[in-house]
């Protein structure tokens, strides 16, 4: 199999890296995962954000 991904013209750190997402979550593994994290702990509030948007359009 390395050569196989050598070949192709992947790093041994891509291979390994799809290799194991394939063991940990089989075929659909090494498919492209969003980049986008899945919390964001220091988001603004809401509230905020209608407020700063709020002000925006009044002093314009």
């Amino acid at each position: 199999m390395a050569h196989i991904g050598a070949e192709a013209g992947l790093s041994l750190a891509c291979r390994s890296k799809w290799k194991n997402r394939y063991d940990t979550y089989g075929a659909t593994g090494p498919m492209d995962r969003p980049s986008v994290p899945h919390s964001s702990p220091n988001r603004t509030p809401p509230e905020i954000v209608e407020r700063i948007d709020q002000l925006r359009w009044d002093n314009k």
